[in-house]
């Protein structure tokens, strides 16, 4: 490997680091979060997540003749409206929202807290999701995959995990 590879290489291992650092790093104010992410009060102790306060911290949407909004209707974390991919930083456009993108679940539990994992079906494929995969997924240990589209963990006894909610015997938002 010659020395113009070996540098593009480091460049682009420090980018993913810091990229992963951005989100797992405590924050104290928005301020102390990168764009596209603010300081939840909601997380213990607080964190930089994927999502929105206020209308300012959405990116410009070039796509469309809207400027973005914070949809203060979305759960956990209220999020940015977008028109398209382009308008999320780090994200993808799902169904009108920006939305983490991910490939691994270590990415969704780093930005959304306990319960998210990544979605490896359209049409949230690479999107944090709450949902589980196995049962080391579930407080309760038991992901019940009958449930459709997404497999959920069950509750009741065990509460769920992060900010989900027991609802007819499945952890949900």
């Amino acid at each position: 490997m010659n020395n113009r590879h070996f540098l593009i290489f480091t460049l682009v291992i420090l980018l993913f680091n810091f990229t992963y650092l951005a989100f797992s790093l405590s924050c104290q104010i928005d301020s102390d979060c990168f764009f596209g992410t603010v300081c939840s009060a909601n997380t213990s102790p607080k964190q930089c997540v994927y999502g929105c306060h206020g209308d300012n911290d959405c990116a410009i949407d070039t796509t469309t003749t809207q400027n973005q909004k914070c949809d203060t209707t979305t759960r956990p974390f209220w999020s940015c409206t977008c028109g398209s991919d382009s308008a999320c930083p780090a994200g993808k456009c799902v169904n009108g929202h920006c939305v983490l993108s991910c490939v691994f679940d270590s990415d969704c539990v780093d930005a959304y807290g306990a319960g998210y994992v990544c979605s490896t079906i359209q049409p949230t494929l690479e999107t944090c999701i709450y949902a589980c995969h196995n049962e080391s997924d579930c407080a309760s240990n038991v992901c019940d995959q009958k449930v459709t589209p997404h497999w959920l963990c069950t509750c009741g006894s065990t509460p769920c995990k992060g900010s989900g909610k027991c609802v007819t015997g499945h952890c949900k938002l």
